[in-house]
């Protein structure tokens, strides 16, 4: 018996693995799910799957992560995320960076160059690397160079568990 064309509906919630190869299990999955319309997100950071998407006549919808973010302790996120820092600019300029936290007072470092913000500030950075406003995202030199390297950061799905 075949369901009802507005209960054909699938939704992915993860996913990982070569682009190509998700793009080309797509019509699998309509297939297994008897599918009519299948949803899936595809973070703002992976441009190659939006452009593979777009390329395919699949264009995407740009909407904000659902959830809410708080940093809390901001040094300690920092410096465990130090190797994708180094990833990103390399060794010696990754080594450059430092933070700080006081209070709700956030420090950003970059050789002789600090950026000062508060907590939502530094939490909208993350999730969308000062698009909308916010600190670094129409100044100019070495440190708002690095943080738009380094912003924003790839967000987990809210409403997973994560451990």
């Amino acid at each position: 018996m075949q369901r009802p064309r507005d209960d054909r509906r699938a939704r992915i919630a993860e996913f990982a693995g070569e682009r190509r190869a998700l793009l080309a299990a797509m019509p699998d999955v309509f297939r297994h799910y008897d599918a009519v319309h299948l949803h899936w997100q595809v973070q703002g950071h992976d441009s190659l799957f939006r452009s593979l998407c777009e390329g395919a006549g699949l264009p995407g919808t740009v909407f904000p992560s659902a959830g809410t973010v708080k940093l809390i302790n901001f040094p300690q996120l920092m410096e465990r995320m130090r190797p994708r820092w180094e990833e990103l600019l390399g060794r010696r300029d990754a080594a450059r960076l430092s933070f700080r936290q006081s209070g709700d007072e956030y420090g950003f470092r970059f050789g002789d160059a600090e950026l000062v913000t508060d907590r939502d500030t530094a939490t909208r950075l993350f999730r969308y690397g000062g698009r909308h406003g916010d600190a670094g995202s129409g100044g100019r030199g070495a440190l708002t160079d690095a943080l738009k390297t380094l912003l924003p950061l790839p967000c987990l799905w809210y409403g997973l568990n994560y451990v």
